[in-house]
């Protein structure tokens, strides 16, 4: 009886001994894609907290979203509760302690599916350690727009008197005191140097 030895290379099918090893691409396209989705992710948070992060997290736009919760005639015009839409435009430096931006707010969704909306504009000042508004505007999407400062004033009180430009300014204090006399201050001349100049 013959034996039989096989090759084992004769073995393998002609598939496999023409099969190509897998490049870089087919290996890592997943991981790719993954890492480039990642970095999609971290732009946009991180321009979205560039552009209005700053506002959002600031001590006068979290004041100013109070207030606004707080006022019977937003409430009466919103309904409640009053939300803000999160894309605040302006700007807040609390080194200088002045505080500018415009924000949107919209109350509850009504039976017919439309929420009443209106813009808020607002400016403040910070004032030995706390924030004031000189400017609290809101702006219905239909209907007058209206201010906030004499409500928000009235409830929170306030140590600085506003400007009235119509007010009687009062009058100083008339003395008696007779003015100086004029001063005569004497300059003595210049030496002039060697050449007589």
């Amino acid at each position: 009886m013959q034996s039989t030895t096989r090759d084992p290379s004769a073995a393998k099918s002609p598939a496999a001994s023409s099969a190509k090893p897998r490049g870089w691409w087919s290996r890592n396209w997943k991981r790719l894609f993954l890492s480039l989705f990642v970095l999609a992710i971290l732009g946009a948070g991180g321009g979205y907290f560039y552009k209005f992060g700053r506002i959002l997290i600031s001590d006068p736009y979290h004041q100013a979203i109070t207030d606004l919760k707080l006022s019977p005639e937003v409430k009466k015009l919103l309904g409640e509760p009053v939300q803000d839409s999160w894309f605040p435009v302006g700007g807040v430096s609390s080194d200088l302690g002045e505080a500018r931006f415009t924000l949107k707010v919209h109350g509850p969704q009504a039976a017919d599916g439309h929420a009443p909306k209106a813009e808020v504009a607002v400016q403040g000042r910070l004032v030995t350690g706390k924030w004031g508004f000189t400017q609290f505007e809101v702006r219905p999407e239909s209907g007058q727009p209206f201010s906030l400062v004499d409500e928000i004033t009235e409830r929170e009180g306030s140590d600085v008197q506003r400007f009235d430009p119509k007010a009687v300014q009062p009058t100083l204090p008339k003395t008696d005191a007779t003015p100086p006399p004029d001063v005569n201050i004497q300059i003595p001349d210049l030496p002039s140097d060697a050449n007589g100049k």
